[in-house]
């Protein structure tokens, strides 16, 4: 039951030394035996720890027996067993030198329970070299062996060799504990040895071969170790070294591998020879942030280079990445590469691009599947990293923000170096529409500056394409309602930074299959051609022409969209040839403006040329248009209740409509018109249109300032129609008042006219007659016919030679002139009114140096006339009141002249004393019934 503490003392010896003094010459050491004593070892590694105790200490110690009694003292020589709480029982045998400076043990340590506690309580020299193995926690047996020799070298030297199983290591280092550990070690003075270590982490297992040479701080060391399905997340993040861990936020790997690694440090670097194996990784490129899935292959890093091969999925689609670097834990160089066959072109992706250029590209809205390669590298140390992307379009789709027309069936190749993109050889269709294009997108200050041009076959004009438009563009579409197909050149520049947007566009017409159909104006025009350009809101139109049957149309003009939702078309160089008022025009008039015409009742070719334009003040309000236009007739008519035929000549009209009325200003200049069998020529002066009236003459008075047609000059004076009519002049006004039964009033003068071209042109036969005409008209009426026609009127000749006229002819026959001078009718007075379809001469006077007639009469439109004339001696010019009193009356009573028939065959009879005449016809109406009642019966 001994019991014995040893404890170190501050100079290095121990308390027990004492006990193995050597003996003095000639003294005899008794053997010594201990049975179930006590040691207790004080001076642990960790001082709240306690001594470490020893129990069942059985310990025998002898001396050797010397062969001599001169002979050196023999050694002392132990054999002891022993028990603890941290081992089931310790064996150790040895010997010591009597000077106690060389000693010797061997033994075995059978249950042994490797621990923290255990290393905590181990004298502070021996718990410093057991130091690596941390919070290991197993069971163990192992044998020892131990010699001490001051004067050997070294003067320790030692082997713990031995196994453990049941462990469990919980190490900060590690980014998981190890557990079911088993190992078989070699621990002595020259290094650590650690063999066929095997551990497991929870499904990952671990294979380690470690050895030490030696225990300085830089011993050089080699491990070994095989790694099996070991779960990447946070905890093996942290167990990295610091610079390893930074280029693991560079990938963010996560999944299962195993791994392959050898370990070398030479004192003082280490030397890596690792070699990992994917099995179902997945990872991030920090500058490229697109999640690949499903990783396998294997990445190697042996003599500071690492190479990869792995295979990886987006979706379902595998990626191949390879790699090749140098020094790749610090100053790398080399390469990486990754290629795809169908890679998704998803949002997945568009995410991983960089803010900026992901702004841009995703205004495009592609889709579709990719093959690309991507390459990452640096030329040297310290050289600015490289990038190249190529793409190949496969079956994809875009549709740009700022031009949402779908393309599909996207092909082409996209081209990246160091953040510029090319775009070449892009391909894809719309329906019937083929589309190629190409482009750049690049850094510019504040983003990217994108460039793109596409150019389209038979582009189909589609509710798709017109969806893509501005707002203001789509409003003009809807006004004019295209159809057929356009080839298309469509530039695009836009700047991410200003938000600026420059879109360039030029449009034709495909193969004459092109029509337009306006809302406003439902006149379809069919084989468009021409070109339109449009940049930055401002159409251009060039050359444009079309057809609507045997009418052509040519025009140019402009079309200006503001952000506003507003827009104005100006129409410049407009020419309509052979413009006929049929069915369709008619119909495709506005209402107000339809009934104008309808009024008119224009016929024949006309042509148009001039100005015109449209505008909108913004969505949804009123389309208004105003117009400079002349209109040029050719034998064409107009029927306003008076018929004018043949016109030839130019009709300017400038006016304006504001969506709800109407106004035109209009200036005639007809070379020629015919009413009825009389043709005017040189027919000048104003006309105003509205959509209550039509003003012709004087009626329409000077515009005033802004209105259509005002004058820019100084002011006029209105001013009549004017035209030339037989040599003279005629000047008249007029108006027509617009509706369902139009009204109408005409006033005209006639001045200086010659009869003798009337004679000529207008009579039949050949008639010499000669003088000067001038007349005054006035005309009311009231729809198209001539029944509610009247008015007033006068005719005047003078210096007249008309005694060859029919009509006077058979006059001067039936008064007994046979032969009548140049002078027998020098003047005429004509004095008429119109009712319905009759005309009342008032007063026909026809004077002449020898006889005058006066009468009056009628006459329909028909030329059947009914007249009484009676003559006159002499021209009747005397201011002699009751002679003429006298002279005509009796003149009157002597005879009378009865003309019927026609102008052109007038049937006359005379009727002498008509007085009388009258008298006893009056009378025998009187006395006829007194005298058949005396007449005998059979004479009644």
């Amino acid at each position: 039951r001994l019991r014995l503490q040893a404890a170190k003392r501050p100079d290095g010896s121990w308390n027990v030394s004492r006990l193995l003094s050597a003996p003095e010459a000639g003294q005899e050491i008794p053997e010594v035996r201990i049975e179930d004593g006590v040691l207790e070892i004080v001076g642990a590694a960790n001082p709240g720890a306690g001594p470490l105790i020893f129990r069942d200490v059985n310990l025998t110690l002898s001396t050797d027996e010397r062969d001599e009694p001169d002979a050196k003292p023999a050694a002392r020589r132990f054999e002891a067993t022993l028990a603890g709480d941290l081992f089931r029982q310790v064996q150790v045998s040895g010997a010591i030198e009597p000077d106690g400076s060389v000693w010797s043990a061997t033994g075995t340590i059978d249950g042994l329970s490797v621990s923290p506690e255990l290393r905590d309580a181990l004298p502070l020299e021996l718990a410093e070299r057991l130091a690596p193995l941390g919070a290991l926690r197993a069971q163990g047996t192992l044998g020892f062996q131990v010699r001490y020799d001051p004067a050997a070298s070294p003067p320790c030297a030692f082997e713990v060799s031995g196994q453990l199983t049941q462990g469990r290591l919980d190490d900060p280092r590690l980014p998981l504990s190890l557990t079911d550990l088993r190992a078989a070690f070699v621990c002595d003075h020259r290094g650590v040895t650690i063999k066929n270590l095997f551990a497991r982490s929870g499904a990952s297992t671990v294979h380690l071969a470690f050895h030490q040479t030696g225990y300085a701080e830089n011993a050089p060391r080699e491990l070994h170790a095989q790694i099996r399905e070991i779960e990447l997340d946070r905890r093996v993040v942290e167990a990295l070294p610091e610079a390893l861990q930074r280029h693991w936020h560079k990938y963010l790997p996560s999944g299962q591998i195993s791994a392959d690694v050898t370990l070398v440090f030479d004192g003082q670097t280490w030397k890596p020879d690792v070699s990992v194996e994917c099995l179902n990784v997945a990872f991030t490129y920090h500058r490229f942030p697109y999640r690949l899935e499903r990783a396998t292959g294997t990445l190697c890093l042996k003599d500071n280079v690492l190479t990869a091969t792995i295979t990886a999925y987006s979706g379902n689609q595998p990626v191949r990445v390879s790699a090749r670097v140098l020094d790749p834990l610090a100053d790398w160089h080399g390469s990486i590469e990754a290629r795809a066959d169908a890679l998704p072109l998803d949002d997945r992706l568009l995410s991983a691009l960089p803010e900026k250029t992901r702004s841009a590209v995703g205004s495009l809205h592609p889709a579709g599947t990719l093959r690309t390669f991507a390459r990452v590298w640096r030329e040297a140390p310290g050289a600015v990293a490289r990038r190249y992307v190529h793409v190949e379009l496969c079956q994809g789709s875009i549709r740009y923000d700022r031009f949402r027309y779908p393309i599909t069936e996207v092909r082409g190749k996209l081209e990246m170096l160091d953040d510029h993109w090319t775009f070449r050889d892009l391909e894809g269709s719309n329906d019937t529409g083929r589309i190629r294009g190409n482009g750049h997108l690049g850094p510019a200050p504040g983003g990217h500056e994108l460039r793109l041009r596409l150019i389209g076959e038979e582009v189909p004009l589609e509710e798709e394409l017109r969806d893509a438009l501005p707002p203001a563009m789509r409003q003009v579409w809807d006004d004019v309602r295209p159809q057929g197909a356009v080839d298309l050149d469509v530039e695009v520049h836009y700047l991410t930074g200003q938000e600026k947007l420059d879109v360039n566009l030029r449009a034709w017409p495909r193969e004459d299959r092109v029509s337009i159909q306006p809302v406003c104006f439902p006149y379809r025009i069919d084989r468009l051609r021409g070109a339109l350009f449009y940049q930055n809101g401002l159409v251009t139109i060039d050359q444009f022409r079309g057809e609507h049957g045997d009418v052509r149309l040519a025009t140019a003009g402009r079309c200006a969209f503001l952000p506003d939702g507003s827009f104005r078309l100006t129409l410049e160089g407009l020419r309509v040839d052979r413009v006929r008022l049929d069915r369709d025009l008619i119909q495709a008039l506005p209402a107000r403006l339809k009934r104008a015409v309808a009024a008119l009742n224009p016929e024949g070719p006309l042509h148009v040329r001039g100005d015109l334009s449209f505008a909108r003040s913004g969505p949804g309000a009123p389309l208004a248009s105003q117009w400079d236009l002349a209109v040029d007739f050719h034998q064409g008519a107009v029927d306003c209740g008076v018929r004018l035929e043949n016109l030839e000549g130019t009709v300017r009209l400038v006016g304006q409509f504001d969506g709800e009325r109407f106004g035109c200003r209009g200036d005639l200049d007809i070379a020629s018109v015919m009413y009825k069998d009389f043709q005017f020529t040189q027919v000048a002066g104003p006309l105003w249109i509205d959509d209550e009236r039509v003003l012709a003459g004087s009626w329409v008075g000077l515009p005033q300032q802004g209105q259509p047609g005002a004058p820019e000059g100084p002011a006029r004076a209105a001013r009549p129609i004017t035209a030339r009519l037989f040599g003279g002049t005629v000047q008249g006004d007029g108006w027509l008042a617009l509706g369902a039964e139009p009204r109408f009033g005409v006033q005209a003068t006639y001045s200086d006219g010659d009869l003798e071209r009337l004679a000529r042109e207008s009579l039949p036969g050949t008639q010499n007659l000669k003088g000067r005409m001038a007349a005054s008209v006035v005309l009311r009426g009231k729809g198209r016919s001539t029944n509610e026609l009247t008015g007033q009127g006068s005719i005047e000749l003078r210096d007249a030679d008309i005694y060859e006229l029919p009509l006077m002819v058979r006059l001067l026959k039936i008064l007994s002139i046979r032969q009548p001078n140049r002078t027998a009718f020098s003047t005429a007075d004509i004095d008429f009114r119109i009712d319905a379809n009759h005309v009342y001469f008032d007063r026909l006077e026809f004077k002449g140096d020898a006889i005058s007639l006066l009468g009056g009469g009628e006459m329909n439109f028909q030329s059947e006339i009914q007249l009484t004339f009676h003559a006159r001696v002499g021209r009747g010019d005397l201011d002699l009141p009751l002679v003429e009193q006298v002279l005509g009356g009796a003149s009157q009573q002597l005879m009378l002249i009865r003309v019927a028939g026609t102008l052109q065959d007038p049937k006359m009879r005379r009727e002498a004393f008509p007085g009388v005449n009258q008298a006893i016809q009056q009378l025998q109406a009187d006395r006829g019934p007194q005298i058949q009642r005396r007449l005998p019966r059979k004479l009644r």
